[in-house]
């Protein structure tokens, strides 16, 4: 059998708090197991969630599983790498076609259309027991 590289079977994990105080300078506080769905994803990694914006849906402890190649469509839970707070929220857009960011506590976060390509897309979230 072949064996996997550390890389194919870990995902660097981050601390959401610190992600909001350090941004993009943020360093790994570990790795958890990669899933098999995401083990070809370049650059994936997971975040731990810190806060209520996105409660009770998305608590304390939980790990988002983000994939930042992938393009974030309206209706997808975002990392926000503007300014990291919040750290997720929902891409949304309004009648007038006006894009923007909502958490499930209802706080709206404005961006531009040209920013959303910085967003990071999150496509799992694991649940502690």
């Amino acid at each position: 059998m072949l064996s996997e590289s550390k890389a194919d079977s870990e995902l660097p994990l981050y601390e959401g708090r610190e992600l909001g105080r350090d941004g993009v300078e943020a360093k790994s506080a570990g790795t958890i197991p990669r899933p098999p769905q995401m083990r070809s994803i370049a650059g994936a990694y997971g975040v731990t969630v810190h806060d209520l914006s996105n409660a009770p849906a998305i608590g304390i402890g939980a790990t988002l599983l983000v994939n930042p190649n992938a393009p974030a469509n309206v209706g997808d839970l975002v990392i926000n790498r503007l300014n990291f707070s919040p750290l997720a929220f929902y891409l949304r857009q309004d009648d007038e076609g006006v894009i923007y960011g909502m958490t499930l506590s209802r706080r709206r976060v404005e961006i531009s259309i040209d920013e959303v390509e910085k967003l990071h897309k999150v496509v799992g979230i694991w649940f502690p027991h």
